[in-house]
């Protein structure tokens, strides 16, 4: 037993054991058809499924250019998908950086330096490490970090009810994020 233990911990510490497994597929942070109520797949927007980028390139692509201020800030992966709920929309992106500490300091930055986010005024919401939301006039913006991952969410027409779903779809792939 005692070689058992110590077999695991040398694994461990080289790196073979499950602290060093690698991040989930960013795609598996998005919820399903109704999995958050009401909210399912817009089929009329992009491809099926979920989009994923890997470059950034490819995520410029995606997302018309929109990638700009992420890639600056050292993005290594990208993922979309838009959603429906009655006459609701919300778009829905994941940004991923390279660590807990990069995703971090991404989303500071983001809020302190990229134009689009300085011109609008931002609640602070408890979704993720740190969120914030802020009205549009059209809809709802949230943004949210948690980990090595910024959370982008917005969300059409403006009403309470969509204020409300722009947070709970938000949480809900936060609860997903190691």
């Amino acid at each position: 037993m005692k070689r058992l233990l110590a077999l695991a911990a040398a694994l461990s510490a080289l790196g073979c054991g499950p602290a060093n497994k690698p991040p989930p597929a960013i795609e598996s942070f998005f919820p399903a058809d109704n999995e958050v109520a009401g909210w399912a797949e817009d089929a009329s927007v992009g491809k099926p499924g979920v989009e994923v980028a890997t470059t950034a390139k490819a995520a410029t692509d995606l997302v018309d250019g929109a990638a700009d201020p992420f890639v600056s800030q050292g993005m290594v992966g990208f993922a979309w998908q838009t959603y429906v709920k009655g006459t609701y929309q919300l778009d829905l992106r994941v940004w991923q950086f390279a660590s807990a500490p990069a995703g971090a300091d991404a989303f500071t930055w983001l809020f302190a330096n990229a134009s689009l986010y300085k011109a609008n005024t931002w609640t602070d919401v408890a979704v993720g490490t740190s969120g914030k939301v802020s009205d549009t006039g059209s809809g709802w913006w949230l943004s949210a970090n948690k980990g090595a991952y910024i959370i982008e969410a917005k969300v059409k027409p403006k009403d309470s009810t969509s204020r409300a779903d722009v947070e709970t779809v938000t949480a809900a792939v936060a609860g997903k994020m190691p």
